[in-house]
């Protein structure tokens, strides 16, 4: 039975049902503002804020994965390759361990090759793709042309290197050419200005 306080009015307060209601409103209240958030940070990241973007999800701290990998996805189309690699590290590998975990979504997967490679780790980026195994997956495939590429670029020696013990030249920097991450998400992307001969509405996959 809950404590019950007597009140000016004459009436009696159930102060374990007041405790609960109020315990309710503040989880809604919290859930109410990361839904906010999270609809500024997709706004953001729809137009293309990537800094505003990550300084919300930062600021957030949320260890939620699809927020963690939004915040991992900034990095990387801001140009901090090392810092999103070390993040999807955590994200995709076994703790202590340098085996994936299984049940880490291929996305996921993809966003720590794709860091890898663009952080001069072309071998460990290759090493991922090849524990996805999936010769049909447009990023799989555009991970594997541009180290193909890269590779057409380096000197015999180096080439030697890379054929017999994928030994990577100092401070290697395989470039892509197509945004680099996937959020794992669809976000509205705002209408176009009125001479695009774009429709007034466009669903992209980001």
């Amino acid at each position: 039975m809950g404590y019950r306080e007597r009140v000016t009015d004459g009436s009696n307060l159930d102060v374990s049902r007041v405790t609960m209601s109020s315990t309710n409103d503040q989880a809604s209240a919290g859930a109410a503002k990361r839904h906010l958030t999270w609809g500024n940070i997709v706004g953001l990241i729809a137009k293309g804020d990537y800094e505003n973007a990550y300084g919300l999800l930062k600021h957030e701290g949320s260890r939620e994965p699809l927020m963690v990998n939004a915040k991992g996805v900034c990095l990387l189309r801001l140009g901090r390759y090392v810092e999103a690699a070390d993040l999807f590290r955590n994200m995709v590998l076994a703790p202590g361990c340098m085996w994936i975990r299984k049940e880490s979504p291929t996305c996921y997967k993809l966003n720590f090759a794709t860091a890898l490679l663009l952080a001069g780790h072309p071998s460990g980026c290759r090493d991922i793709l090849a524990e996805i195994n999936d010769d049909t997956n447009p990023t799989v495939i555009a991970l594997r042309d541009t180290i193909k590429r890269w590779v057409s670029g380096l000197s015999f020696w180096q080439k030697v290197n890379w054929w017999t013990g994928k030994i990577e030249p100092a401070n290697c920097r395989p470039t892509i050419d197509f945004p680099p991450g996937d959020f794992g998400l669809h976000v509205s992307l705002p209408p176009p200005t009125p001479d695009a001969s774009a429709t007034s509405h466009h669903q992209a996959a980001v």
